[in-house]
């Protein structure tokens, strides 16, 4: 038999560190032969009978240049059968009629071991034929080189002349003392989401008739396995525990004969992870503070880790956290660094997911961001979707019993909000009235209506998360009365009142849409009589109908910014039909007419002149300013048109628009400040809008107690010298400088 010829490698890219793109670089040597001599192996019996089973038993030496870590025994001829294998210290690779493998032993150099091979021998003669013995230096047969020896066995069968048979004498069949072997395929991954399937082998030299299986190391036993050939000298099984909650297991089987001998197998631990990651964090903070923490903790889990991440909003959005963890380990430190500056309380939530897709439990942390007292900014009043103008005061304007929506913004972490009103002798609202925040914003609003004619300051009480309170008035409001429908001096209930308005586009009068103002067109008069309209600048009509009474259309009337319409409405007697007491209504087509409006509820000029702004400097303040810096002395040198805005307000695009045209005229120069705004908004704003004039931020809203900010917008008018020529609010247009102090 010639020698075998290996080729071995002695090189890595782990061991050089060289690679190019994860490619593995293996440098190899030149090969060498074994020589005949490597591997000496003989047997102890040349010669058997047919149909008979026979123990062999071999010997074999390692003089090879390294250990042996893998022996192999091929039967001579198909005349034998194997069945069964005894070796010390080795346990069994392959078993099957052909050859026995064997591993998880060691053969050193120049040393021997017995292995002993038990064969089913067939009943025809065989000439004598040798086994093939086998060594590798890997547990996996590579690299084998083949042992030289007297290794020939023959099957001989005794012939002669005939005498007589003896008479025989029974033979004791020899007990089973034999064990089965079990041999368990180790499972590739360090834990699994659910148990996977275990496989192996099972042998012994009379036959297999039940496998069982641990998951306790052998404390108790499930079973038998059910794909297991029973009878069989060699057979595979495979079984799958069921029901393993997380844990780690220590699984063994275990196999019968019918002779009740019992194998069992080496046991292994099978890691069963249906959890995520268990997350602590060590520095969350039970306090309020003034900047938030980077927060730092520990991921622990069995299986690794897959991702971590956290959300700000109480888990409606996520950020993931880049990882980097080594195999194999089951803790990981990590920092979060939420981003979080602005005061408010938050809920952080945190999760991680672990290598089997198992996503744990979310962290929940109460953070309370509080670097300033709540402050309550600039608001507005809405009817529907119509914005109210402010006057020329700053106070506004409102219909009594018509519904009112409020608007304003605050910072400094606000919780709660409540309003109340009230005027020398009379409340607004029956009880303080609670604002509501609009999600993720720092806006908040109610809707309210003033149940009588009057005027009415409103103050907003503040809390934020650490219990600080500020209290500070935001408006003023004047509660115009309701229209009135009369017949002989009675108010009359049931009358229908209808608003026309003419439609440019027509040419002619339509009904006018009061929904769109959040209001009802047409009306019927309560048992009052009484009936209630708010309308925007254009040209209406009203018309009354009662029955009992003539129509009556009112005349046309024109408004030049939103109103009231409340003045009375007396309607003259329709005709009847009278039997005695009894009278009957009938139609009368006599149309009466008359004014519904009266005088408008606009301070004047001169009331509105009484602002403490007008006629003084501007008081001293700083704000950091984009282009630098911005004070009372740096707006000095040319007339000037201090504006405070919100970008929330609807309007905003149109004021910035004019305030960008007056800038281009060159009479007046335009600086708009944004309290409660933040900085990078504000600059990313008035890049989208392309706009001339400065635009500022004041993100802790340091202005509004310094100006008084309360309706959106505020406009100051300064001149060269710094002194303020007046105050407006509301939409600005050239025209109102003029009309108001201006040049």
């Amino acid at each position: 038999m010639l020698p075998k010829v290996r080729t071995r490698c002695v090189g890595s890219l782990w061991r050089f560190g060289v690679g190019v793109l994860g490619l593995l670089l293996t440098l190899c040597v030149a090969p060498s032969a074994y020589a005949l001599d490597d591997c000496t192996a003989s047997v102890d019996t040349h010669s058997v009978s047919p149909s008979t089973r026979v123990t062999f038993s071999f010997t074999v030496v390692n003089n090879g240049p390294e250990d042996a870590l893998w022996i192999k025994v091929t039967r001579p001829s198909s005349n034998f059968l194997l069945v069964a294998y005894e070796a010390a210290n080795w346990t069994l690779d392959t078993l099957t009629e052909e050859e026995v493998a064997l591993t998880g032993g060691t053969l050193s150099m120049s040393e021997g071991n017995t292995v002993s091979i038990i064969a089913d021998i067939e009943s025809a003669a065989a000439s004598s034929a040798d086994w093939i013995v086998e060594l590798a230096p890997t547990a996996w047969g590579s690299d084998s080189a083949y042992c030289t020896g007297s290794l020939g066995t023959a099957i001989v069968s005794l012939t002669g002349t005939p005498t007589p048979a003896p008479t025989a004498t029974p033979t004791p069949v020899p007990a089973d003392t034999v064990s089965p072997q079990v041999v368990l395929q180790v499972p590739s991954s360090a834990s699994y989401k659910v148990s996977p399937t275990i496989t192996g082998r099972a042998v012994d030299d009379k036959g297999i008739t039940s496998v069982q299986f641990s998951t306790d190391n052998g404390v108790t036993w499930r079973g038998p396995v059910e794909n297991v050939t029973t009878g069989a000298t060699s057979t595979p099984l495979s079984f799958k525990p069921a029901s393993l909650k997380d844990g780690k297991y220590t699984v063994r089987a275990r196999a019968t004969d019918a002779a009740g001998n019992v194998g069992v197998s080496a046991s292994f631990l099978l890691t069963i992870d249906q959890n995520g990651p268990k997350i602590t964090v060590y520095n969350a903070p039970n306090t309020p503070v003034a900047e938030a923490p980077v927060l730092s903790g520990i991921l622990a889990d069995a299986s690794g880790f897959q991702t971590l991440s956290y959300s700000t909003d109480d888990g409606v959005n996520w950020t993931e956290v880049p990882i980097q963890y080594a195999i194999g380990s089951v803790q990981l430190p990590f920092t979060i660094d939420t981003g979080l500056r602005d005061d408010g309380n938050y809920r952080i939530h945190i999760r991680a997911t672990d290598t089997l897709g198992n996503t744990g439990s979310d962290t929940v942390i109460s953070l309370v961001v509080d670097r300033l007292p709540p402050i309550v900014g600039g608001n507005l009043f809405r009817m529907g979707s119509f914005i109210l103008t402010p006057d020329q005061d700053g106070s506004v304007t409102v219909p009594a019993g018509v519904p009112v929506h409020l608007v304003l913004s605050a910072v400094g972490g606000a919780t709660s909000i409540t309003l109340t009103g009230q005027n020398a002798t009379d409340n607004l609202f029956d009880a303080p009235l609670d604002m509501s925040q609009i999600p993720d914003s720092t806006l908040w609003w109610t809707e309210f209506q003033a149940p009588r004619a009057g005027t009415y300051t409103i103050d907003a009480h503040a809390i934020d998360g650490a219990l600080n309170t500020t209290d500070r008035t935001i408006a003023t409001i004047i509660s115009s009365r309701q229209g009135l429908v009369l017949g002989n001096t009675e108010p009359i209930s049931g009358a229908t009142t209808t608003v026309y308005v003419f439609d440019r586009t027509l040419g002619r009068f339509i009904l006018w849409d009061g929904a769109a103002f959040g209001q009802t067109n047409p009306q019927t008069t309560d048992t009052s009589g009484r009936y209630a309209y708010f309308l925007p600048a254009g040209k209406y009509f009203i018309a009354v109908r009662a029955r009992g009474f003539r129509p009556f259309t009112s005349a046309i009337f024109e408004l030049s910014k939103e109103q009231s319409v409340s003045s009375p409405v007396t309607l003259m007697p329709g005709w009847r039909l009278c039997l005695g007491s009894w009278c009957l209504p009938i139609p009368d087509l006599r149309e009466t007419t008359g004014s519904v409006t009266e005088t408008n509820t606009e301070i004047s000029s001169a009331e509105a002149s009484t602002n403490p702004f007008i006629g003084n400097q501007l008081p001293e303040f700083l704000l950091e300013g984009a282009e630098g810096d911005i004070t009372p002395l740096t707006l000095r040198g040319k007339d000037t048109i201090l504006t405070l805005l919100n970008t929330w307000w609807p309007q905003t695009a149109t004021q910035l628009t004019v305030l960008d045209a007056i800038e281009k005229q060159g009479h007046w120069h335009s600086v708009v400040l944004f309290p409660e705004e933040s900085r990078s908004f504000i600059a990313s704003y008035r890049k989208r809008g392309n706009y001339l004039v400065p635009l500022t931020a004041d993100p802790d809203g340091s202005l509004i107690n310094i100006f008084q900010y309360k309706t959106i917008p505020m406009h100051i008018l300064i001149n060269q010298q710094g002194v303020v020529l007046n105050v407006l609010y509301g939409l600005l247009y050239p025209e109102n400088i003029v009309d108001n102090g201006g040049g």
